[in-house]
Parts: C-alpha cells; sequence; structure tokens
C-alpha cells in the first residue's frame, strides 16, 4: 500500500492534470500484488489455525 501511496502522492504533486496509461497500469500491478499477498497471507494463516501444535 505505501507504494501506491507514495505513486499517487508523486501524481497529485506533479499536477500534470492526468495518468498517463503506463502510470495507471504500475498503479494497477501494484495493487494486484498487493491483494495476492494479502489473500495469501490470509489463506496460510487459516490453515495454519486448524493444526493443533504437537
Amino acid at each position: 500500500m505505501a507504494t501506491e501511496r507514495a505513486a499517487e502522492e508523486d501524481y497529485m504533486e506533479s499536477g500534470s492534470g492526468h495518468l498517463d496509461i503506463d502510470d495507471v497500469q504500475i498503479l494497477l500491478q501494484v495493487e494486484q500484488e498487493q491483494i495476492q499477498k494479502r489473500t495469501f497471507t490470509n489463506w496460510i494463516n487459516a490453515q495454519l489455525s486448524k493444526r493443533k501444535p504437537p
């Protein structure tokens, strides 16, 4: 999320008024990666919570 926020802040500070298609693609890729990491973390934690420690 921090990377996405930083990119958005850079955009806002630039004052250009529009996002280049490459910038949009990068923002979407960053967002997708963050979602995938969060989803995997939640899944693995759910799997681990089902186990009883020895």
